[in-house]
């Protein structure tokens, strides 16, 4: 099993399905608010 999304492996990953049941709530875990992907920040 895939765990992390990367070069050849852009979904079907176990992040992948954790992202998509949680949805955006975990963008505020622990009292923060993160982006949803590091090439949004740069």
């Amino acid at each position: 099993m895939v765990v992390h999304p990367a070069n050849g492996n852009p979904d079907g990953t176990l992040v992948n399905a954790i992202m998509n049941i949680c949805k955006d709530s975990l963008s505020g875990i622990g009292g923060e608010i993160r982006p949803r992907n590091c090439a949004q920040t740069r």
